[in-house]
């Protein structure tokens, strides 16, 4: 995004622990397992999580600003970030995926963004491996 890309540009570029991690799994873990906990586990787990039970706890259908918030902020956290530009990436992938969530009131337009982002992050690491 431009504001990640302005981030970068003022604080440097990011190599968060997170994605460190996932990229050092692949040395142990063979691609194909690593691309069903990547591009399909990880999405449903999560937005089940994330957007399922912070979002519409119990059976409600629709929910607040501050849900979204909430959720977005400890999707951000969850995910490690070590530094002010994986901070707001993470928290700002969030609040998309919760936005999708609210404006859609369900959690499935979440988990094929996340699918989606995850899927582009794989492709990624393959090319560059």
């Amino acid at each position: 995004t431009m504001g990640s890309g302005l981030l970068t540009m003022y604080f440097g570029p990011s190599e968060p622990i997170n994605q460190i991690a996932v990229e050092s799994l692949f040395d142990f873990i063979p691609e194909y397992l690593m691309f069903i906990m990547i591009v399909i586990v990880a999405p449903i787990g999560e937005e089940l999580f994330f957007r399922g039970v912070l979002l519409f706890p119990g059976d409600k259908i629709d929910t607040s600003w501050v849900r979204v918030i909430i959720s977005a902020t400890l999707f951000g956290i969850v995910h490690a970030p070590t530094d002010v530009v994986s901070f707001y990436t993470y928290v700002g992938m969030g609040f998309i995926f919760a936005y999708a969530s609210k404006r859609t009131q369900s959690i499935e337009a979440a988990i094929v963004y996340h699918f989606l982002n995850n899927l582009l992050g794989f492709v990624a690491i393959m090319a560059y491996r």
